[in-house]
């Protein structure tokens, strides 16, 4: 198995380097060669991605690669982007980096871009979910094709599925590590199937989407044995995290509880320093974002606005974690279960009662409980535990767990593949800014508005 993975990660380096050498250092153009179309860069390049990656995760079995190639799949069954303006300068940016060697675009202006000097725009977003994206986006950016609005969403669906696959074949690697592999396979499937993995994570370059990918490799990483190499990939995870998105500071410091030494502070240390640096060439100021006044003006107090908040993105009908998808109640029972992943618990906690206090938390509808999908890997550690657990569970118990399995696929799967009609929009719209109601609970929205 280790040798078939090493040949598959060789032939996927000789593939790369001819990518390059055919895209930058060949000859006089010829028809075939250089400069390469499109569809064969990507054709290439995706040969490339599938013998990398089976190469890696043969050596640890075959699971974590079917598990790659499945939950890679899944998010692009439904063929279209799920996104929004949110997302779109985090898909430009692959294309600014590689194409204009920037991390800056010439607009024209949005609500997603800042003006910066010499008459650009940044984004007004942090840039590490890009960054994290480009091995995947590279082909695309690198060849010729023109970037049309098509061109570009295929782009960044692809990057998002990939690497919504990849946080679960990395996930798994950590469940597998704390209840075996049997329940672990089902936890995983769980954490594809019925969490905001399919109709969030894996839909569109969100910042969620990094965060999670950064924790997920974060935790297959504490499956090495203790030493330099563990704590630097533990801390350079955590750092990512924080950089995609710097709230979820609070997840990475339940990540770093597990390797407590000076050389992964350094590391984590490192791309958050690299933030800081840009946000100062970018914004003026190392402290300085993107969101501006926001930034300030968006928090609302711990009491009663945070308390409130708090209940939204638990239990609110739209918004509401363990109300969407209540096999994550679970998930949290497991991290408290397993005395040794409770500080993962605290920082859920954490991190939701700072999310409470963010403005946007608000309203009666979203397309899924999107402000705390950075915590799915934690939440899918914790789920393994309990689906472990199970087998010595009353009936009851199980059939609860079964239950709450079932409605939380359902629901995912639903916001994911079932396209809302004109009847659909309009409630989303009446219901957006309004009170909580059970009309905005996604398997009503979608099945009685139709």
């Amino acid at each position: 198995m280790k040798r078939a993975g090493f040949w598959l990660c060789a032939g996927a380096a000789v593939l790369g380097v001819w990518l390059v050498i055919a895209l930058f250092l060949g000859p006089a153009p010829r028809p075939g060669i250089f400069p390469l179309p499109v569809d064969g860069v990507l054709l290439y390049a995706g040969v490339a991605a599938l013998l990398g990656g089976a190469g890696v995760l043969l050596r640890r079995g075959p699971w974590p690669l079917a598990l790659l190639l499945f939950a890679t799949s899944a998010p692009l069954l439904n063929t279209r982007l799920m996104g929004s303006q949110d997302t779109l300068a985090t898909a430009l940016l692959p294309f600014a980096i590689v194409r204009d060697h920037s991390l800056t675009f010439a607009g024209p202006p949005g609500y997603h871009l800042v003006p910066v000097a010499g008459g650009r725009f940044a984004s007004k977003y942090p840039v590490a979910t890009a960054l994290l994206a480009l091995p995947v986006a590279f082909p695309a950016a690198a060849g010729r094709g023109e970037l049309t609005v098509r061109f570009r969403n295929v782009v960044e669906k692809l990057s998002a599925s990939v690497m919504a696959g990849a946080m679960i074949a990395l996930l798994f690697l950590a469940q597998r590590r704390v209840a075996g592999e049997k329940a672990a396979l089902a936890a995983a499937a769980l954490t594809l199937l019925g969490t905001p993995t399919l109709p969030v994570l894996g839909q569109a370059l969100w910042q969620h989407t990094g965060v999670a990918l950064a924790l997920a490799a974060g935790l297959a990483a504490l499956r090495l044995p203790p030493g330099t190499r563990r704590s630097a990939l533990v801390g350079l995870c955590a750092g990512a995290a924080v950089a995609c998105r710097p709230p979820v500071g609070l997840l990475a410091l339940g990540l770093l509880w597990f390797d407590r030494r000076p050389v992964t502070a350094l590391a984590a240390a490192v791309p958050v320093a690299l933030t800081l640096l840009y946000q100062r060439a970018m914004f003026g100021g190392f402290l300085q974002t993107g969101y501006g006044i926001e930034a300030t003006v968006g928090w609302r107090p711990p009491w009663p606005d945070g308390a409130i908040g708090f209940a939204g993105v638990w239990v609110s009908p739209a918004r509401g974690m363990i109300v969407c998808f209540p096999v994550l109640l679970f998930g949290l029972y497991g991290l408290w279960r397993h005395r040794a992943l409770r500080p993962l618990l605290l920082s859920v906690i954490a991190f939701s009662a700072l999310m409470a206090c963010w403005w946007f938390w608000d309203g009666a509808w979203s397309p899924g409980p999107r402000m705390l999908s950075d915590a799915v890997p934690f939440l899918g550690l914790g789920l393994a535990v309990a689906v472990e657990e199970s087998a010595r569970w009353s009936r009851a118990a199980r059939g609860a767990l079964i239950a709450a399995s079932v409605l939380s696929c359902a629901t995912a799967m639903t916001l994911t593949y079932v396209f809302p009609g004109r009847e659909t929009h309009a409630l989303v719209r009446e219901l957006r800014y309004g009170p909580w109601t059970p009309r905005s609970y996604p398997l009503f929205a979608y099945s009685f508005a139709r």
